[in-house]
């Protein structure tokens, strides 16, 4: 009850503290994005418009969501008995020496000191991977040139070939200077063409920035599950959109040709960086095949996201949820006024009987 009315001095306020409550809210109205990501994660226009600054909006407004700590007037509150355990296991405190330390303030430490090591422990990684990948030799000549055909001419120096006996499935690392790494085989040049323009395309789109944006995301909330579906998600996503850079206004022949390229390669995958031909393999080649893609009108798909993505901000401050109080009043106090009168019917004498003790209604009434 004390709680509730602390809520409605926060709403007449209209200011808000960041707060169990502040970050609860923060995480909840990001996982409702994710899941959205999540089912819109096949929609053409969705993953044509979807990148870096995708993730860039989601973090920037999960932290905005943090920080404005205010309500609206006209904001909904919504109940939630879910919060109430939740709320009642933060108040406990645990006792550590001569003091007591509340369970809110242990979780948070924890939370942060976890999340903050695994970061860390993705940049390493990350860094490690990238500089393995640029000690390896360089391709042969009939790799470059095929590469010269495909990257445009101011990322022509930004872009590199490198083989390895020891790389099972082509994958590409580094956000700005990239390392395309291939297996030491005897290439045929039609199926060359096909994996050097899947990871160029990644490259133009800067995605391995945005897979390092969605393993920092999964770090730092690792005990949220929608941080892991929103990297799966991601994963999915970039790799449509390179199929389609690829298969984009070729013959079925080619269609097809590229599809036995990515089958050729199914089941080799690195740690770090997505091979090839990763991520779903069936549904990659089930969707390449089914439909063909259209022209893209990445304008207006990256317009339509950045307004759903305002929309659900704005409306996380027109709902609030809140825990699910009942007050811890007896009910006969609230009627003490009309114990002393008559029933006006049976029915009123029926209900004041169903409220009140059964030893307290049996004296009154």
């Amino acid at each position: 009850h004390s709680q509730g009315k602390n809520a409605h001095s926060r709403k007449k306020q209209g200011k808000v503290r960041v707060s169990f409550y502040s970050v609860l809210m923060s995480v909840v109205w990001c996982d409702l994005l994710i899941l959205l990501i999540y089912f819109l994660r096949r929609r053409l226009w969705f993953v044509r418009a979807f990148g870096s600054h995708s993730l860039i909006v989601l973090y920037v407004g999960c932290a905005l969501r943090l920080l404005l700590g205010f309500e609206l007037e006209a904001a909904v509150e919504i109940p939630v008995r879910f919060f109430n355990p939740v709320a009642t296991l933060l108040m406990k405190t645990v006792p550590l020496g001569p003091r007591s330390i509340p369970i809110k303030t242990v979780l948070l430490s924890v939370w942060l000191l976890v999340g903050l090591a695994a970061m860390a422990q993705v940049f390493r990684k990350h860094r490690r991977f990238w500089k393995a990948a640029r000690s390896l030799p360089e391709a042969g000549e009939e790799v470059k040139r095929c590469l010269s055909q495909i990257v445009d001419s101011r990322d022509s120096e930004k872009l590199r070939a490198v083989v390895s006996s020891q790389i099972g499935s082509p994958f590409l690392t580094g956000c700005f200077q990239g390392t395309v790494c291939l297996p030491d085989r005897n290439w045929k040049k039609r199926e060359l063409l096909c994996v050097l323009q899947h990871e160029a395309a990644h490259f133009k789109h800067h995605d391995e920035f945005t897979y390092l944006l969605a393993d920092l995301f999964c770090a730092f909330f690792w005990w949220n599950p929608c941080a892991y579906l929103l990297r799966r998600c991601v994963k999915e996503i970039l790799e449509y959109r390179a199929d389609e850079e690829v298969v984009r206004g070729r013959k079925p022949s080619d269609v097809r040709y590229y599809c036995m390229t990515l089958i050729e390669f199914a089941g080799t995958e690195t740690s770090i960086a997505p091979s090839f031909a990763a991520s779903k393999l069936e549904c990659r080649v089930a969707r390449i095949m089914d439909k063909p893609f259209a022209k893209a009108g990445k304008v207006l798909s990256g317009a339509t996201l950045l307004l759903t993505a305002a929309v659900l901000f704005l409306v996380s401050y027109c709902i609030i949820f809140q825990s699910y109080f009942v007050a811890d009043v007896e009910p006969c106090f609230i009627l003490e006024d009309r114990i002393s009168a008559k029933p006006q019917s049976e029915c009123e004498l029926v209900k004041l009987r169903e409220i009140l003790p059964a030893e307290y209604s049996g004296g009154k009434l």
